[in-house]
């Protein structure tokens, strides 16, 4: 026995009230109803022990309470994040794997859990802790050097635990000790959808549940409906009371199982291990001791399927023979015989056996001739005719029999007799016994064959689906092999054969009468890879779906195949002494045989859940591009067939897609897009609601263009009742209040908002080309217009893209005329309401000029707003050019921002969005030759944006602004990145500086500044070269805290030391951690040529000093082809200075310090100090 551990001794505790300062919600109202044990109502109270009176925690002295902030950033973290040790993998790093998308926490066998972990879970906020699903903590290591436990956990952490993940739906608690019904009961009140709840000892500890929880669980029979699963410590067998309360619970939930589980510790090498063993308990009886019940008693209830499904055979004989009353010659008449005479005469038997030919048989794809299988004469169907006419009679006659002895479905309507091939059968001819395969698409059966049948109900079938659904360990699909191959055009229901279509009639008529569950039909391919190695290796088996139907033979498989599992086979299937359909491979190649690839396929029926179709449908491939394929087939189907089963596959298919966790909006929102035309197209107003309320953004604009395809205004309606409906009736559409105007504007972005509307008129008019109702296309345009205008008047978002979008609203509608006063348009006021609004949207021409109105009234709430204005004046002088009627109205919003946007120019914001307006891999300089000199003009154009036409505009309207736009490009000059600098400030220069008045000192102030700035930041300072033996610059300091990496970094600030020597192996650790080493000459030395000793040199500068003297050449190109008067005029008598670059040539220290502080210390500054501006909302 190895020694007892020693508890730590951990009271930290956060009390109810102090979840508050995390931004945790109190307790929730569905808690409040789970009443009993002690447990207290009030949200102050937290969980308390059933033994003892109602108590208030005591809050946690400050000392313990984590503090709310500030705490770490959390980014989007690992789904499952895996903790493996408590002090190596969660001290100081949780944060890096716990984040937005963490669904589920696992500790594994070096942790050792207590309070204080649950405090920093609880820190990182509700956005993580609400949206856990599973928290698991692993006990299995108790080896002398285990540490392993969860003795220190207290009820309180398991209780704030259980208040803050509302929605767990697993919990593994193993290994804890003196845990008490406060700690089960707090799990059972707050997490609504657990499924499974584990809290048990470790091999040394107890815990003291008494059975309080599990009775006050037995009253509330609609709580925690989804629990399949209670784990709990096997000593409670000993408790009466609790072995009453636990057997009366899972009475009271056929689906709930309770495990008690036992640890016990023996010793195996030397040390020790657990053993664990547990007693199931379902429906008050105790079950047979297995090690996994779940899985257990999901594999009988295979075993049952499998033989409920087998017993399901026709109800005729198992073949139809007889004579004929009444015989018909049928009148053969064959080429070169003419008419053979019944009864067939010798003379006219050697005759037949002359036109005759062997008959072959088949052998996997071969087609062979052998009298000792087979050994008959044939004739082909085309060599001879039936010329009596009442042969046909006669033939239907025997057909009707044949059907009614076989039990054939659908009577001698549903089959047809034709001639394959005349068979002659002389003295000693025989084939073996052998199964007929098809000869042609849709063959039932030949005049001899085998024919199961049908005797099951569809009442027990309904039960064992039932049964499936109450699993615990539940498959998601199981497929049953059929008795027979079909080709894939017969693959379906009623091309079906004996006892293959019984059992897939029966299974479909059980799955619709249970409303739970579908039955498709596929084709599969096993592929069993023999390996051929040296080493013992087992075969590779894979299995896939190369066919997926329905039963009326509708293609469901999206992509090539379908991988499924040969564990959810009903029916297992024997392929070693079974012949390939094909194989592949096997060919010598020179020493040994390749491998042999052999494809076995077989024909199946699935039964799937509805919850689980869409994974199966789509498996691992659930994306946008999959998931639009399926449902775009889905309601193919449905407008094809109008069949009710299709709707309702299309139907769970949505559901499944909006109730899936994401671990983003994006992710939601995209995926959403399909789903909810697919809801519009079913004309599903409360599906479409749901989804929503759900997207925080916008679907993938195609789904709008499809939404606007579905959609048909009437009249005045889409205006009158604020939403416009896909039902093609305005009057189901004011009944179920289908709101399309939610899905269009709910990402509340104006440039978005635009882009959804326009998509969405363009699918109305793909879907109407040739619309002859007027009235309906008007209604469409006042509709998006009035959508437009309330977006825009009641705004609270802006973005960069908004500016573009308000630009192109204008020219869009330019066409149409507008009422617009020789002042400017008076801006709209809040008296402007609804009703009056409505009446001026009747008129379509009015409705454009109201449109002008929303722009104007958009750009007057965000006119200080950095986001909108230095965009939007990009925007609007780039349509300075512009000579339709909207020129005067872009003339009329530009005086109304021009003080506004020169007060708010920010360089780096201009810079950033002509960027993304200019293609990619424009040239930072202009061209050296001549014969592209145009070219690098125009590009130099693009780079700088309309700063030209704006300094004019401002030069035009008010004397004082261009003094003022020239301060504010100096202030904010030195936000550039260094990106911005290179590739857009000189082209900025050769802009500006043509049209700027250099008699301001603000223009003087200003270029010198930039010119500054563009040399330092483009060329950068000439590296000097060394006076002594000190190489920091060149190198960086390694951080490991070893002597030796020390001793290196002494060695580097040294300035007399040039030779360090490294000592036998010493290389090895200290060359990974000082990469510069190249720079160095390093000595090899040693039998084997150690580097013993590394020796500093000069090779960093004279790798550097070249290219900058490059940068240094590009630069003075590049200055030279700015106005060279002007740039005279700004610097005087420094122009010589800055032509020479002296800013970023080697100077002595103190005059370089200088120039860094000031490159002109004659100028006299007459630019403010930096402004601090935020960006109003």
């Amino acid at each position: 026995m190895p020694p007892l551990r020693t508890t730590k001794k951990n009271h930290s505790a956060v009390n109810s009230k102090s979840l508050l300062a995390y931004g945790f919600r109190g307790t929730p109202d569905r808690a409040t109803n789970f009443k009993g044990c002690g447990m207290s109502t009030d949200p102050s109270v937290d969980v308390t022990s059933p033994t003892t009176p109602t108590t208030q925690i005591e809050p946690a002295s400050k000392s313990t309470i984590p503090k709310p902030g500030p705490t770490k950033l959390l980014g989007k973290g690992e789904r499952i994040a895996d903790f493996r040790n408590d002090t190596h993998d969660w001290d100081g790093k949780y944060h890096l794997k716990i984040g937005t998308s963490t669904r589920k926490i696992t500790l594994g066998s070096g942790f050792a859990l207590e309070n204080k972990h649950i405090d920093q879970l609880l820190t990182t906020g509700p956005r993580i802790c609400e949206n856990l699903t599973e928290f698991v903590f692993n006990y299995a290591d108790v080896s002398y050097g285990a540490r392993d436990s969860a003795h220190s956990l207290t009820d309180e952490a398991v209780a704030r635990l259980a208040k803050v993940c509302p929605k767990l739906q697993k919990v593994q608690l193993q290994g804890t000790k003196d845990l008490t019904d406060e700690a089960l009961t707090a799990f059972l009140r707050y997490c609504l959808n657990l499924t499974s709840l584990e809290i048990t000892e470790s091999t040394n500890s107890s815990c003291a549940f008494s059975g309080a929880a599990l009775e006050t669980l037995q009253l509330q029979p609609d709580r925690l409906p989804k629990l399949k699963k209670l784990i709990l410590p096997q000593r409670l067998e000993q408790d009466t009371r609790f072995m009453k309360a636990m057997r009366s619970l899972t009475k009271a939930r056929t689906g709930l199982t309770v495990q008690l589980v036992s640890l016990h510790e023996f010793k195996k090498h030397g040390d020790w291990e657990v053993d664990k063993r547990s007693y199931t308990y379902k429906k008050g009886r105790k079950q047979d001791w297995l090690f996994d019940s779940d899985a257990a008693e999901t594999a009988a209830f295979i075993d049952d399927l499998r033989r409920l499904i087998s017993k399901v055979h026709a109800s005729g004989s198992f073949a139809a023979f007889g004579t004929i009353d009444s015989f018909v010659n049928p009148g053969i008449f064959i080429d070169r015989i003419g008419i053979v005479r019944l009864p067939l005469s010798e003379d006219d038997a050697q005759a037949l056996v002359q036109t005759s030919h062997k008959a072959p048989f088949g052998k996997g794809n071969e087609t062979l001739v052998d009298e000792s299988v087979r050994k008959t004469w044939q004739i082909d169907a085309a060599n001879f005719q039936i010329l009596n006419k009442a042969w046909q009679a006669c033939l239907d006659r025997i057909l009707e029999r044949v059907t009614e002895e076989l039990g054939i479905a659908g009577g001698p309507s549903s089959i047809r007799a034709e001639p394959y091939k005349m068979l002659l059968y002389e003295k000693g001819a025989m084939f073996k016994p052998h199964q007929d395969t098809e000869k042609v698409a849709g063959m039932q059966m030949s005049f001899t064959r085998s024919a199961s049948a049908l005797d099951a109900r569809i009442g027990q079938f309904t039960q064992a689906l039932t049964r499936w659904q109450e699993l615990v360990d539940d498959p998601h699909y199981l497929a049953y092999p059929l008795d027979h191959q079909y080709t894939d055009r017969d693959l379906k229901l009623a091309h079906l054969k004996g006892g293959d279509f019984y059992r897939a009639r029966h299974i479909v008529q059980s799955c619709e009468a249970h409303g739970e569950y579908y039955m498709l039909l596929g084709n599969m391919e096993m592929c069993i890879t023999n390996q051929n190695s040296e080493e013992e290796m087992e075969d590779e088996a894979v299995l896939s779906l190369d066919r997926l139907v329905d039963p009326q033979g509708f293609n469901l498989l999206i992509g090539s195949t379908l991988r499924i599992s040969t564990d959810n086979l009903l029916r297992g299937e024997s392929y070693e002494d079974r012949e390939p359909n094909t194989q592949r491979g096997g060919n010598y190649l020179g020493n040994q045989y390749a491998e042999i690839d052999q494809f076995f396929k077989d024909s199946t029926l699935i039964i799937i859940p509805s919850h689980s179709i869409l994974h199966f449908l789509l498996g691992n491939r659930f994306t946008l591009h999959f998931l639009d394929h399926l449902t775009s087939r889905l309601r193919g189907f449905v407008g094809q067939t109008g069949d009710s089963s299709f709707r309702g596959l299309l139907l769970q298919v949505c559901q499944s897609v909006v109730e899936r966790d994401y671990t983003n909006d994006e992710d939601r929102d995209m995926l959403l897009g399909p789903v909810a035309v697919s809801a519009a197209f079913l004309k599903n107003p409360d599906l479409f609601n749901t989804i929503t309320s759900q997207i925080k953004g916008s679907f993938v604009k195609n789904y709008y263009f499809a939404l606007g395809g579905l959609t048909c205004f009437d009249g005045l309606s889409a205006q009158e009742n604020e939403f416009v409906s896909p039902m093609h009736s305005s009057n189901t559409a004011k009944s179920l209040d289908f709101s399309i105007n939610t899905a269009i504007t709910k990402c509340g972005k104006i440039y978005q908002i635009h882009e959804n509307l326009n998509a969405f008129r363009d699918g109305f008019f793909k879907e109407h080309p040739n619309r002859s109702d007027q009235l309906e296309v008007n209604s469409l345009k006042r509709w998006l217009d009035a959508l437009l205008y309330r977006c825009l008047y009641d705004s609270e978002h802006v973005c960069e893209q908004d500016a573009s979008t308000l630009v192109k609203i204008i020219v869009e509608r330019e066409g149409t005329p507008f009422s617009q006063q020789p002042g400017g348009i008076t801006l709209l006021t809040p008296k402007l309401d609804r009703k009056y609004f409505r009446n001026m949207v009747k008129n379509t021409d009015t409705n454009c000029s109201i449109l002008y109105q929303g722009v104007r009234t958009f750009i007057e709430h965000f006119q200080n707003n950095n986001l909108l204005i230095n965009p939007l004046v990009i925007e609007l002088l780039s349509q300075s050019n512009h000579q339709d009627r909207s020129k005067s109205y872009f003339d009329t919003l530009l005086r109304k921002i021009i003080d506004s946007a020169i007060s708010n120019f920010n360089l780096c914001g201009y810079a950033k969005y002509i960027a993304s307006l200019v293609p990619p891999n424009q040239s930072s300089y202009p061209s050296k030759s001549k014969s592209h000199e145009t070219t690098a003009s125009a590009s130099s154009s693009r780079l700088a944006g309309p700063i030209k036409a704006f300094y004019e505009y401002a030069s035009a309207h008010k004397h004082e602004l261009p003094a003022l736009l020239l301060q504010s490009i100096q202030v904010t000059a030195t936000d550039l990145t260094v990106e911005q600098s290179n590739g857009f400030l000189i082209s900025f220069l050769s802009e500006l500086i043509p049209v700027a008045d250099t008699c301001l000192k603000e223009a003087k102030s200003c270029m010198r500044s930039l010119i500054s700035l563009h040399i330092t930041r483009t060329v950068g300072y000439e590296p000097k070269k060394p006076s002594d033996w000190t190489r920091l610059e060149e190198t960086t300091t390694c951080h490991c805290q070893c002597d030796d990496c020390s001793s290196m970094n002494t060695f580097l600030k040294d300035p007399k030391e040039s030779y360090y020597a490294l000592g036998n192996g010493l290389h090895y650790h200290l060359k990974p951690q000082f990469h510069y080493f190249k720079y160095f000459d390093v000595g090899q030395e040693g039998q084997w040529g150690t580097p013993l000793g590394v020796t500093k040199t000069n090779k960093w500068w004279e790798e550097q000093h070249p290219q900058w003297q490059t940068r240094v050449e590009a630069m003075l190109h590049a200055i030279m082809k700015l106005p060279q008067d002007k740039l005279k005029e700004c610097f005087g008598d420094e122009y010589d200075g800055i032509m020479d670059l002296r800013i970023v040539k080697v100077v002595d220290d103190a005059v370089q310090s200088d120039l860094e502080e000031n490159p002109f210390p004659d100028l006299e500054s007459t630019v403010p100090q930096k402004r601090r501006r935020g960006i109003s909302d």
